[in-house]
Protein backbone atom coordinates (compact mmCIF):
# COMPACT_ATOMS: atom_id res chain seq x y z
CA UNK A 1 0.00 0.00 0.00
CA UNK A 2 2.81 2.40 0.91
CA UNK A 3 4.54 1.67 -2.40
CA UNK A 4 1.33 2.39 -4.31
CA UNK A 5 0.86 5.73 -2.54
CA UNK A 6 4.51 6.65 -3.14
CA UNK A 7 4.25 5.94 -6.88
CA UNK A 8 0.93 7.78 -7.11
CA UNK A 9 2.41 10.86 -5.44
CA UNK A 10 5.49 10.62 -7.70
CA UNK A 11 3.28 10.47 -10.80
CA UNK A 12 1.24 13.46 -9.61
CA UNK A 13 4.43 15.44 -8.95
CA UNK A 14 5.79 14.64 -12.43
CA UNK A 15 2.42 15.53 -13.96
CA UNK A 16 2.28 18.89 -12.16
CA UNK A 17 5.88 19.73 -13.13
CA UNK A 18 5.14 18.86 -16.77
CA UNK A 19 2.16 21.21 -16.78
CA UNK A 20 4.14 24.14 -15.37
CA UNK A 21 6.95 24.19 -17.93
CA UNK A 22 8.16 27.72 -18.45
CA UNK A 23 9.18 29.08 -21.87
CA UNK A 24 11.60 31.92 -22.59
CA UNK A 25 10.28 34.67 -24.86
CA UNK A 26 13.31 34.12 -27.12
CA UNK A 27 12.26 30.47 -27.65
CA UNK A 28 8.75 31.60 -28.62
CA UNK A 29 10.13 34.06 -31.17
CA UNK A 30 12.65 31.58 -32.59
CA UNK A 31 10.03 28.84 -32.91
CA UNK A 32 7.00 30.82 -34.11
CA UNK A 33 8.71 33.19 -36.57
CA UNK A 34 8.98 31.10 -39.74
CA UNK A 35 11.66 31.03 -42.44
CA UNK A 36 9.18 32.52 -44.94
CA UNK A 37 6.54 35.26 -44.60
CA UNK A 38 3.79 32.77 -43.72
CA UNK A 39 3.92 30.27 -40.88
CA UNK A 40 2.58 26.73 -41.12
CA UNK A 41 -0.51 26.12 -38.96
CA UNK A 42 0.80 22.66 -38.07
CA UNK A 43 3.70 23.82 -35.95
CA UNK A 44 6.59 21.46 -35.27
CA UNK A 45 6.78 20.17 -31.70
CA UNK A 46 9.58 21.78 -29.73
CA UNK A 47 11.00 20.99 -26.31
CA UNK A 48 11.77 24.70 -25.88
CA UNK A 49 8.16 25.82 -26.37
CA UNK A 50 5.25 24.53 -24.35
CA UNK A 51 2.04 26.09 -25.70
CA UNK A 52 -1.23 24.43 -24.78
CA UNK A 53 -3.38 25.13 -27.86
CA UNK A 54 -7.15 25.45 -27.43
CA UNK A 55 -7.57 23.59 -30.72
CA UNK A 56 -4.94 21.57 -32.58
CA UNK A 57 -5.77 23.29 -35.90
CA UNK A 58 -6.55 26.84 -36.93
CA UNK A 59 -10.21 27.82 -36.88
CA UNK A 60 -11.21 30.64 -39.28
CA UNK A 61 -7.62 31.81 -39.61
CA UNK A 62 -6.97 31.89 -35.86
CA UNK A 63 -5.27 29.63 -33.34
CA UNK A 64 -4.65 30.52 -29.70
CA UNK A 65 -3.17 28.87 -26.68
CA UNK A 66 -1.79 29.48 -23.22
CA UNK A 67 1.82 29.43 -22.17
CA UNK A 68 3.85 30.12 -19.06
CA UNK A 69 6.36 32.70 -20.30
CA UNK A 70 9.56 33.87 -18.68
CA UNK A 71 11.68 36.85 -19.62
CA UNK A 72 15.37 36.29 -18.92
CA UNK A 73 14.51 33.57 -16.42
CA UNK A 74 12.09 35.92 -14.64
CA UNK A 75 8.55 34.45 -14.52
CA UNK A 76 5.35 36.47 -14.69
CA UNK A 77 3.99 36.12 -11.17
CA UNK A 78 1.12 37.76 -9.28
CA UNK A 79 0.20 36.90 -5.67
CA UNK A 80 2.79 34.07 -5.81
CA UNK A 81 0.99 32.43 -8.75
CA UNK A 82 2.41 32.04 -12.23
CA UNK A 83 0.43 33.88 -14.89
CA UNK A 84 -0.50 32.00 -18.06
CA UNK A 85 -0.07 34.23 -21.09
CA UNK A 86 -2.19 33.99 -24.25
CA UNK A 87 -0.47 33.62 -27.63
CA UNK A 88 -2.65 33.94 -30.74
CA UNK A 89 -1.70 33.20 -34.34
CA UNK A 90 -3.74 34.96 -37.05
CA UNK A 91 -3.70 34.47 -40.82
CA UNK A 92 -5.37 32.82 -43.77
CA UNK A 93 -5.82 29.22 -44.84
CA UNK A 94 -2.30 29.41 -46.33
CA UNK A 95 -0.82 29.98 -42.86
CA UNK A 96 -0.35 32.53 -40.10
CA UNK A 97 1.24 35.95 -40.67
CA UNK A 98 0.60 37.61 -37.31
CA UNK A 99 1.57 36.53 -33.79
CA UNK A 100 -0.12 38.29 -30.90
CA UNK A 101 0.85 38.12 -27.22
CA UNK A 102 -1.73 39.74 -24.97
CA UNK A 103 -0.45 40.03 -21.42
CA UNK A 104 -3.73 41.67 -20.34
CA UNK A 105 -2.48 42.67 -16.90
CA UNK A 106 1.26 42.88 -16.66
CA UNK A 107 2.61 43.14 -13.14
CA UNK A 108 6.01 44.66 -13.94
CA UNK A 109 6.49 48.36 -13.49
CA UNK A 110 7.66 49.03 -17.06
CA UNK A 111 6.80 46.10 -19.39
CA UNK A 112 7.49 47.87 -22.68
CA UNK A 113 11.06 48.75 -21.72
CA UNK A 114 11.60 45.36 -20.06
CA UNK A 115 10.70 43.49 -23.26
CA UNK A 116 12.55 45.98 -25.49
CA UNK A 117 15.68 45.69 -23.31
CA UNK A 118 15.41 41.87 -23.33
CA UNK A 119 15.24 41.81 -27.14
CA UNK A 120 18.14 44.27 -27.49
CA UNK A 121 20.37 42.25 -25.12
CA UNK A 122 19.73 38.94 -26.90
CA UNK A 123 22.75 38.35 -29.16
CA UNK A 124 20.75 36.08 -31.50
CA UNK A 125 18.40 38.96 -32.43
CA UNK A 126 18.99 42.20 -34.27
CA UNK A 127 16.44 44.83 -33.25
CA UNK A 128 16.19 48.09 -35.21
CA UNK A 129 13.91 50.81 -33.82
CA UNK A 130 11.50 52.28 -36.37
CA UNK A 131 9.37 54.53 -34.20
CA UNK A 132 8.54 55.26 -30.56
CA UNK A 133 5.35 56.99 -29.46
CA UNK A 134 5.09 58.13 -25.82
CA UNK A 135 1.77 59.63 -24.78
CA UNK A 136 2.05 59.45 -21.00
CA UNK A 137 -0.58 56.81 -20.24
CA UNK A 138 -0.09 54.97 -23.55
CA UNK A 139 3.17 54.03 -25.23
CA UNK A 140 4.02 52.20 -28.44
CA UNK A 141 7.30 50.93 -29.83
CA UNK A 142 7.78 49.73 -33.41
CA UNK A 143 10.84 47.80 -34.56
CA UNK A 144 12.31 45.47 -37.16
CA UNK A 145 13.38 42.12 -35.66
CA UNK A 146 15.89 39.92 -37.46
CA UNK A 147 16.70 36.36 -36.38
CA UNK A 148 19.19 34.28 -38.40
CA UNK A 149 17.53 31.87 -40.87
CA UNK A 150 14.06 33.37 -40.22
CA UNK A 151 11.94 35.86 -42.14
CA UNK A 152 12.26 39.46 -40.97
CA UNK A 153 9.59 40.20 -38.39
CA UNK A 154 8.09 43.59 -37.53
CA UNK A 155 7.02 44.16 -33.96
CA UNK A 156 4.74 46.54 -32.14
CA UNK A 157 4.93 46.71 -28.35
CA UNK A 158 2.03 48.53 -26.68
CA UNK A 159 1.41 49.46 -23.08
CA UNK A 160 -1.45 51.27 -21.43
CA UNK A 161 -1.26 52.40 -17.81
CA UNK A 162 -4.61 52.24 -16.05
CA UNK A 163 -4.11 54.45 -13.00
CA UNK A 164 -7.54 53.63 -11.54
CA UNK A 165 -6.77 49.90 -11.42
CA UNK A 166 -3.05 50.52 -10.83
CA UNK A 167 -2.22 48.01 -13.59
CA UNK A 168 -0.31 48.15 -16.83
CA UNK A 169 -1.79 46.38 -19.83
CA UNK A 170 0.75 45.13 -22.35
CA UNK A 171 0.64 43.48 -25.76
CA UNK A 172 3.12 42.47 -28.43
CA UNK A 173 2.20 42.16 -32.10
CA UNK A 174 4.61 40.36 -34.42
CA UNK A 175 3.91 40.89 -38.11
CA UNK A 176 5.59 38.83 -40.81
CA UNK A 177 5.49 41.65 -43.38
CA UNK A 178 6.32 45.34 -43.27
CA UNK A 179 3.00 46.12 -45.00
CA UNK A 180 1.11 44.67 -42.03
CA UNK A 181 3.18 46.80 -39.63
CA UNK A 182 2.53 49.95 -41.69
CA UNK A 183 -1.20 49.16 -41.60
CA UNK A 184 -1.04 48.82 -37.79
CA UNK A 185 0.78 52.18 -37.51
CA UNK A 186 -1.89 53.88 -39.67
CA UNK A 187 -4.73 52.28 -37.68
CA UNK A 188 -3.27 53.54 -34.39
CA UNK A 189 -3.10 57.08 -35.77
CA UNK A 190 0.64 57.40 -35.16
Amino acid sequence: MKKSLFFLSLLLTISIKAQTKKTELSAILSNLIPEKEVGNWTLKKSNAVSIVWKTPNAVKGKKSGKIQLVLGGEPFVFNDKYIKEVITLNGTTAGYNHIFWDAKTFYWSDPLNAVKSYLLKNKAFKLTTIKEVNQGFSNEYYAKLEIPMKTTAWIKLSEFNNKEEMNTYFSMDIFLSSAALNKAIKESGN
